[in-house]
């Protein structure tokens, strides 16, 4: 038999970003939990709000499966005497396990028979198990931060917990946790107040829409408010501005969403686009309304948590918290424009980067140099290494303005807005909002080659000085925002075709960073660590743009710097397993073959004198190898480079096969077999510019 469970963590209001952590943890930690209990369950999701994460197990079986053990016991012939009665050693097995010695068996196990037993564990009822798991469970989720409360087993949580619901159908489970036992009573909206009584588990959602009003999918919700912001933007004249960040974060402000509406003064509409959204979207969780052309209006959409009349005052409320919120940014806005942007510099002395790295101000006196030794690297035009120097001495400056100061997430936005108004050039003020671009996965991508060179470097800063001070993320914190950094140092790599060296970039840094600060770790290890660090974004990267986890693992293996190569060379494997999959993989059997009787031999490297070679087979093999050498493009650093590379080395397998067929290669006399195994060792090298092959699965592997 099978029922539903239900379990319903109800808390104190959670940030928005808490619940929607936790509610795939809490879905993730318990199936496994199940899993590994022997409670076998046909569905499990996870939903809530911010004032309960609650999860939904269908298909529970009633008990767990019964266990059956294997336990060994003494060797056979200790457990038999030569007559082949059961000793001393065999009736105590028998009691230790609670079986008759006529159930007992020989088995072989390993190189000897030993005496084993089968023993059968009755399973349990799930209420019981449950009751002990899921507290363990809860106790496992992990959040930004805790807090703890008054209770007897000193819980810690997102936010206090009030409130345990569980039930398994109509059975209450007696889970305990922070002081509170579980029942079959939550708590409706809070415009309600008091308690909800839930009969079956099967029930548990319709009651908390029907009687509770809330909705408790997360999903639904978020319908529910996309298709309230629309319906309420087209009865005012105007469409919405729906950022999916907002979207997601109003879905778990609430239980049961409304709109309301406001406006404010168009005078705050002559302020920078970036600035008002800010104070609408950021500051106060409104949507912003625009004309048919999409310009803004001054008006908005806020969702509220509730229902009935009072629309209307909510609106005027919020919107006289809004024109408060973009009077006070009209005035930094003016007063910043008192001075150019220029001559904010300066003041980031007083902004410190970090104590044992210096200001900020020796931040952009670091990333002037740097920015000029990539420009170098890279061969930039004079034109373009003129912005780029340009934009590393003003890309900070807006750190020191009021505006950023009080809306930190306009920095960059607000340094092109006043590097304009200063009369720099626009490639300039363009390039200083690049260089923070992209801020995280799916963002925008810089779109001049100065602003993505600032940027990197400004990473490659930030990434040497922490962790050359031994400042790695651990798997809760990451406070200097080293992964997306290194995340966005790949994908600017990538996206903008810059073939750059990434450790050529990071030792500069470090040289940099070295006559200025004391580094804790010398220059070798931190840069071991961290380009580990960035291969192992990369890898993410790889797997996000489709690419198999096995031709990832192949292309990393064989060297992965420059990123921008990597990556063009893991595209060409995957379109080619894609579009031609029997001769990818007659290839890789080639390599295979290849490699093996290099790893066969010691793994040592020969080279190869033509000269030298006795059969028409290894002859043959040379000149193909010499051919497609020969035709390889010079320096590959397109998809469609790599793919000729794959065509040219995939033409080699004829003359392998060949090889492999009429040649002995372990020859006894040493000069002919150092020799073959300098030809392998040439033939490997050519597949090795793709990658490393032998790290590819092949079908029933």
């Amino acid at each position: 038999m099978v029922r539903m469970l239900v379990l319903e963590i109800g808390c104190e209001d959670l940030p928005a970003r808490f619940a929607r952590l936790a509610l795939p943890q809490l879905e993730g930690r318990l199936a496994k939990a199940l899993r590994e209990a022997r409670l076998p369950f046909s569905s499990i999701r996870a939903v809530g709000t911010h004032r309960r994460l609650t999860v939904i197990v269908e298909g529970l079986s009633e008990r767990q499966e019964d266990l059956v053990e294997e336990v060994k016991g003494p060797p056979a012939d200790k457990a038999f005497d030569s007559e082949g009665r059961p000793t001393k050693a065999a009736e105590g097995f028998a009691r230790r396990v609670g079986l008759s010695l006529d159930s007992l068996k020989v088995k072989e196990i390993g190189k000897g028979r030993y005496l084993v037993a089968e023993v059968r564990q009755k399973g349990r009822r799930a209420t019981e198990v449950l009751a002990e798991i899921i507290p363990e469970v809860v106790r496992g989720l992990d959040f930004p931060k805790f807090m703890r409360w008054p209770c007897p087993d000193r819980v810690r949580f997102g936010r206090p917990i009030r409130w345990l619901l569980c039930l398994f159908g109509d059975e209450v489970v007696p889970v305990r946790l922070a002081g509170l036992k579980a029942g079959r009573k939550t708590r409706p909206h809070r415009l309600l107040g008091g308690w909800l009584e839930v009969q079956r588990a099967e029930d548990y959602e319709r009651t908390l829409e029907e009687r509770g009003r809330v909705i408790v999918e997360p999903k639904r919700r978020r319908k529910t408010i996309r298709e309230a912001v629309e319906e309420e933007a087209h009865r005012l004249g105007a469409k919405p501005v729906i950022p999916a960040e907002l979207l997601d974060e109003v879905t778990y402000m609430c239980e049961w969403p409304s709109p309301a509406s406001g406006e404010f003064d168009p005078s705050f509409l002559e302020l920078p686009r970036e600035v008002v959204e800010e104070v609408l979207v950021r500051a106060q969780k409104c949507f912003p309304l625009s004309d048919g052309e999409g310009k803004l209006l001054p008006k908005f959409v806020w969702i509220r948590d509730g229902w009935g009349e009072g629309a209307e005052e909510i609106g005027k409320g919020v919107a006289k918290v809004i024109s408060a919120r973009l009077s006070d940014a009209k005035f930094f806005f003016e007063e910043d424009l008192k001075r150019p942007l220029p001559d904010y510099v300066p003041e980031l002395r007083r902004l410190v980067f970090h104590e044992r790295l210096g200001s900020m101000l020796d931040k952009v006196r670091r990333l002037g140099r740097l920015v000029d030794f990539v420009c170098d690297e890279l061969g930039l035009p004079e034109e373009e290494r003129r912005v780029a120097l340009r934009a590393a001495e003003l890309c900070k400056a807006d750190l020191v303005t009021h505006m950023v100061q009080e809306f930190t997430e306009l920095q960059g936005v607000m340094g092109r807005e006043y590097a304009l108004r200063s009369g720099e050039p626009q490639e300039v003020a363009q390039a200083i909002l690049d260089h923070y671009l992209p801020r995280f996965g799916g963002d925008v991508l810089p779109k001049t080659v100065p602003g993505a060179v600032v940027g990197l470097c400004d990473r490659a800063d930030t990434l040497v000085g922490c962790f050359a001070l031994g400042f790695r993320p651990t798997a809760t914190a990451d406070p200097f925002g080293l992964r997306r950094a290194a995340l966005s140092l790949c994908l600017v790599l990538i996206e903008k075709d810059i073939p750059l060296r990434l450790e050529t970039l990071l030792r500069r840094a470090y040289a940099l960073l070295a006559e200025e600060a004391k580094l804790e770790r010398d220059e070798d290890e931190t840069l071991t660590e961290l380009l580990d660090f960035v291969k192992g974004r990369l890898e993410t990267i790889l797997k996000e743009r489709g690419i198999d986890y096995d031709l990832v693992g192949a292309v990393l293996s064989a060297g992965w710097d420059p990123v921008l190569l990597a990556t063009r060379r893991a595209e060409a494997l995957q379109r080619k397993r894609e579009e031609e999959r029997e001769e990818f993989e007659a290839a890789v059997i080639a390599f295979r073959r290849v490699a093996n009787i290099i790893a066969q031999a010691g793994g040592e490297r020969f080279d190869c004198d033509p000269s030298r070679l006795q059969k028409d087979a290894e002859r043959a093999l040379y000149e193909e190898a010499e051919r497609v050498a020969s035709r390889m493009p010079k320096e590959p650093t397109s998809a469609r480079d790599f793919s000729k590379c794959l065509d040219l080395i995939l033409s080699l397998r004829p003359a392998i096969d060949r090889f492999f067929d009429e040649v002995l290669v372990m020859e006894k006399d040493p000069e002919i077999r150092r020799n073959r195994l300098g030809l392998l060792w040439k033939v490997r090298d050519l597949f090795f510019i793709l990658g490393d092959l032998s790290k590819v699965v092949l079908p029933g592997e």
